[in-house]
């Protein structure tokens, strides 16, 4: 249950960065409208109350069959699943960053744009929302955050439960596993 609040409150904290930075961008977004949750609702009814939650505070058996292990992938990534791809899109593109490189880009990708604009920012001394001009042509959609590595695995392992078994697919499994030792 430490860990599930842990990773509700890291959740909290990341939209309400979100929402700081819509706020600079002249956007102002809410927390529920960049997450659903919002800080104040949890506090009030109790971050146990919700539905997205109760796959986190559940116990993972040691011996997990395979299938369960994906199965917990899926339950895993349901809070991040309420990440909403269009403010975080609306604040990438507001900050300077081509429409037609992101697109494709769904919430993941949309939020691995924006950490990536920020830690170019912050390495270079750069206030984000005021020196875009100067950060986004830096960005490359390539580039990957140590960060968010855990979350794209975590990802991998989701996506591959909804696909039917081949050599592809069980790659894919192993090289995800890993990033998870």
């Amino acid at each position: 249950a430490v860990r599930a609040k842990d990773i509700l409150d890291a959740y909290l904290a990341l939209t309400a960065n979100l929402t700081c930075l819509s706020d600079e961008v002249g956007m102002n977004y809410t927390q529920e409208d960049i997450g659903v949750l919002s800080t104040d609702v949890v506090a009030y009814r109790g971050w146990w109350s919700f539905e997205v939650m109760r796959p986190l505070f559940a116990v993972a058996p040691i011996a997990a069959t395979r299938e369960q292990f994906l199965d917990r992938a899926v339950s895993l990534f349901k809070l991040l699943e309420l990440l909403k791809p269009a403010p975080l899109r609306a604040m990438a593109r507001q900050l300077g960053v081509p429409k037609d490189q992101i697109k494709d880009f769904a919430s993941l990708k949309l939020l691995a744009c924006i950490c990536q604009l920020a830690t170019i920012s912050k390495e270079q001394g750069h206030a984000l929302a005021e020196d875009a001009d100067a950060v986004v042509p830096q960005w490359n959609p390539k580039t990957e955050l140590p960060e968010l590595r855990t979350l794209f695995a975590l990802n991998g392992l989701r996506s591959s439960q909804a696909h039917t078994p081949s050599t592809e697919r069980e790659a894919k499994i192993a090289s995800d596993a890993r990033v998870f030792d």
